[in-house]
């Protein structure tokens, strides 16, 4: 049984019901998970992460929104393995697992500074990868107030 609750996912040993334990709690400090999936042997984990800086940036305060994916192994249930950790900029919208593939939508606010936009950036183990081009990005083709890339 995978039971996300507040910041921690447990693992749970639910049968036997007599016989039943918790085998992980896995906390997640200052990253709120928000949703799973698992399908085999692998689980995934995704979320937000939210840093307000401590002094103004820009002329303002900009606060750093994240989305996290995070991969386990988990084919011993009691230690979870970690395969990848990602991060991408933005907010977690949704999410779904179609087959094998875990599909999410990341919105992040069109925005310049300093004359250059600001373009949403892939981390992998909480190092910059890449920005993501403008090409890469899907956008809605129809009336939008909100001026989101997603």
């Amino acid at each position: 049984l995978y039971v996300l609750t507040g910041g921690s996912l447990l693992i749970i040993k639910a049968y036997p019901p007599e016989a039943s334990e918790i085998l992980v709690n896995m906390t997640y400090d200052d990253l709120y998970p928000i949703g799973i999936f698992v399908n085999g042997d692998r689980l995934t984990v995704l979320g937000s992460k939210y840093v307000v800086p401590t002094f103004q940036s820009y002329g303002f305060y900009m606060v750093d929104i994240k989305t996290f994916i995070r991969i386990y192994d988990i084919q011993d249930k009691a230690n979870p393995e970690l395969l990848r950790d990602l991060m991408l900029t933005g907010s977690y919208f949704n999410s779904r697992m179609i087959g094998d593939y875990v599909y999410f939508v990341v919105s992040q606010p069109a925005y310049m500074v300093y004359d250059t936009v600001v373009l949403p950036k892939f981390y992998e183990n909480n190092r910059f990868v890449k920005e993501i081009a403008p090409s890469e990005i899907h956008y809605y083709n129809g009336s939008d107030n909100y001026y989101q890339y997603t």
